[in-house]
């Protein structure tokens, strides 16, 4: 173990974990996950990242890319870890090679891990920035284990969201191991001076403000159609030269109403229009009936991408459901025009230098944020809460190409001025990177 990490392994702190430890084994039945390889193979030196969401490995991308290539020239395990049900097949489809694990709770999920893959390098991607601190669950045990066996550590893209604690359990662990965690924590990189400060007060010994990778992630996005899981609709889309809406990470009831008010409102001055709706948590029976019975009412002709395949789509239909994981990206490379839920990522549909149409009064806590002020305050994001006149704005923009010009010229002015964190993380991160490297 390095010496860094033994003295931050105080004795008040593997008191405390013991006591911890002891309580959860009350309730945490923790047992091997089945997406563990068996127990008899001998342990890996590893890479190690907690990367929450598919946004969020999206989001942070440009840096991740390059840190799993270069631990995967060094022959090291990649490990991405996830708390969310219904990601591995797309983390897989990206990483072909690495071993992607769903974190389960359990406190002790990670000890069971380090036995097959051994952890010389943890990050964690944007959050949590502490125990519980956004709609994810990381166990403080997986920093612990990760620094007892002497790996480095790091989180990059800080963010924090200021989430209360949902449960007791929760509770407890950050009361007891909030300052810890970021102690732990060799290199923490912050988004803004306002997250820096807050972090640097919470216990964090080293911080440094990078900016948000998101904006670097730009040039990562855009991948050849062929490349993607619909490349048969999507050039047909491409192709037919239809008017397309692209409306992503529609969450709540009302704003999918909006959105389709908003459509039915132009489809008779733009008949061959097309809108491709991407629920949120399509997963969910409750949310894809109500879809269809809104849909049904409509009178509009409808079918789901997880019904139809990868076919072409006939001019008579006019609502595609996006019901499938991790395909908003790729379908936006095809929009006109795009809505994004309310506080949700506008980049994804921003690196195609798309018009983006939101609804207003986003939550300033939220990492989606930062960029939804930035364009808002640079004028290059259409806030209507009014369907009629939402739809209006859709209609000029589909129909006047000099105003379409102004707004794609606009957002890639924009965006250039705001690049550059994914450099600056690398020269953050210089120090535990090489401390690392060729462990063994």
């Amino acid at each position: 173990m390095r010496k860094d990490a033994a003295s931050r392994l105080t004795v008040g702190l593997k008191l405390r974990w013991q006591l911890f430890n002891a309580l959860t084994r009350i309730t945490d039945r923790a047992t091997t996950p089945s997406d563990i390889v068996p127990a008899n193979v001998n342990a890996k030196p590893s890479l190690w990242i907690f990367v929450s969401t598919i946004g969020e490995l999206h989001a942070t991308a440009p840096f991740l890319n390059t840190l799993i290539d270069n631990a995967s020239a060094e022959g090291k395990e990649i490990v991405l870890l996830t708390d969310r049900d219904g990601y591995a097949e797309s983390y897989q489809s990206l990483f072909p090679h690495a071993h992607v694990v769903r974190v389960t709770g359990s406190q002790h999920q990670a000890k069971e891990l380090a036995a097959h893959f051994r952890p010389t390098l943890f990050v964690i991607a944007e959050i949590p920035c502490w125990p519980s601190d956004a709609p994810c669950r990381l166990p403080f045990g997986f920093l612990y284990e990760a620094k007892r066996l002497g790996a480095g550590t790091a989180l990059i893209n800080g963010w924090i969201y200021g989430y209360p604690t949902s449960c007791r359990a929760d509770a407890i662990e950050r009361r007891l191991f909030q300052r810890d965690w970021l102690r732990l924590i060799d290199v923490v990189c912050a988004q803004n001076e306002r997250v820096a400060h807050a972090l640097r007060d919470a216990g964090a010994h080293l911080v440094h403000i990078t900016g948000n990778i998101k904006f670097d992630a730009l040039d990562t996005l855009p991948r050849p159609l062929e490349n993607t899981r619909s490349p048969r609709m999507l050039q047909a889309i491409r192709s037919s030269g239809r008017p397309t809406i692209v409306a992503g990470c529609v969450t709540e009831a009302d704003e999918r109403d909006l959105v389709l008010a908003a459509f039915e409102s132009i489809v008779r001055a733009v008949p061959r229009a097309l809108l491709v709706l991407a629920p949120r948590h399509p997963e969910n029976p409750g949310v894809m009936q109500s879809l269809r019975e809104r849909l049904g009412a409509s009178g509009m002709n409808f079918v789901l991408r997880s019904e139809s395949g990868d076919q072409e789509l006939n001019e008579n239909v006019t609502v595609l459901v996006l019901d499938t994981m991790g395909e908003l990206r790729d379908f936006y490379a095809v929009a006109s025009i795009a809505h994004v839920g309310r506080d949700h990522n506008i980049l994804e549909p921003l690196a195609y230098a798309c018009p983006v149409s939101v609804r207003p009064a986003w939550n300033s806590t939220y990492p989606s944020f930062p960029v939804y002020e930035l364009t808002r305050d640079g004028g290059l994001v259409i806030e209507s809460d009014d369907p009629q006149m939402l739809g209006s704005r859709w209609q000029a923009l589909l129909t006047d190409a000099a105003l379409r010009n102004g707004h794609t010229k606009g957002i890639r002015t924009l965006l250039d001025h705001a690049q550059g964190a994914t450099e600056r993380t690398w020269s953050a991160l210089q120090g535990i990177a090489s401390a690392t490297r060729g462990q063994g």
